[in-house]
């Protein structure tokens, strides 16, 4: 019987969002804000909306590392 081999999972660039007050954040104002500090035009962050809540929350994929150390930093 042979292994199975596997390649190893790669690491996924997500960065997640939470308590972003409702009445200031879109995912449009969430995406300039990190360009204008990073420098790094991301794609527009999936934001979590329920409206039984007082704030959002979002998550942000961003696959090109170099980019995602910058953001995450």
């Amino acid at each position: 019987m042979q292994p199975t081999i596997m390649a190893p999972m790669r690491q996924q660039n997500v960065i997640y969002f939470y308590d972003l007050p409702k009445s200031e954040y879109t995912s449009v104002k969430l995406a300039t804000i990190i360009k204008n500090l990073t420098g790094v035009d991301v794609p527009q962050p999936q934001v979590r909306r329920d409206i039984n809540k007082p704030f959002y929350s979002a998550v942000i994929r961003i696959d090109k590392e170099d980019e995602f150390e910058k953001v995450k930093n």
